[in-house]
């Protein structure tokens, strides 16, 4: 199986890259992972600690799910099939408007998310530093994690935002082998 952090059921066991945007009120991330018996549940969140959101990745129940905490924006995708097989996660974030892909499948949705335009901190592996939320972590090997801060790759046909999103499809495929 491709390297990568192994998160338990239950273990708060989380990374936290602090105030890794100035501001998440547009925003790319994109995350390899495998789950190879049981959901993963929380994959990663940006956190808006000063305004109480954030958009948080999760798999549960056959779902991938990309959602705030506030309930003003929500996308759905059938989950893959467990196996050691990692699979492409991307999230783009316009404000107004969050586009969630997995493995090239995709789905868009319009909402707003409050307080998303304060600076944010990334946590791969759980939604935050806050104890009790075991329900929440779930059984999962990261492999990759990249942020674009500022960036709504998927929303976006300017050149750059092409070649970064072909960038990361022949990395993704790539690294299968």
């Amino acid at each position: 199986a491709p390297a990568g952090f192994d998160f338990e059921t239950g273990v708060h066991c989380g990374l936290c890259l602090p105030q890794v945007a100035p501001s998440a009120a547009r925003f790319t991330v994109a995350m390899r992972y495998s789950a190879a018996e049981s959901d993963p549940r929380t994959l990663l969140s940006v956190n808006t600690g000063q305004a109480n959101n954030m958009i948080f990745l999760s798999e549960a129940d056959g779902l991938l799910t990309a959602k705030d905490r506030g309930n003003g924006i929500s996308a759905e995708l059938r989950a893959p099939l467990r196996g050691a097989e990692p699979h492409l996660a991307v999230v783009s974030f316009t404000g107004r408007s969050l586009i969630l892909s997995l493995d090239g499948r995709g789905t868009t949705v319009e909402g707003r998310a409050a307080g998303m335009d304060l600076p944010a901190d990334l946590f791969i592996g759980c939604r935050s530093t806050r104890s009790g939320l075991h329900k929440t972590l779930g059984a999962a090997r990261i492999h990759d994690v990249i942020f674009w801060p500022d960036r709504a790759l998927l929303h976006s046909d300017a050149p750059a935002d092409h070649a970064c999103r072909q960038a990361l499809d022949r990395y993704h495929r790539w690294s299968m082998r």
